[in-house]
């Protein structure tokens, strides 16, 4: 194994947390989790009024 410089540190550090974030992906791995679970997308559908309304407002929803 190669000696581990100081410069190589955060590449070292990366990779690890790159690999626990792979883990996630594979239901045979039963953990420990080293990162929390990967946000899952949740879809948003609005009709066209709901549109429309949302652009009446303008900036005023901010």
């Amino acid at each position: 194994m190669e000696k581990l410089n100081p410069e190589n540190v955060p590449q070292v550090t990366a990779t690890i947390v790159a690999v626990a974030r792979a883990c996630w992906l594979h239901p045979e791995f039963k953990g420990p989790y080293l990162t929390g679970k990967p946000a899952e997308p949740q879809p948003r559908h609005f009709d066209e009024k709901q549109l429309k309304e949302s652009a009446a407002l303008g900036s005023l929803a901010l």
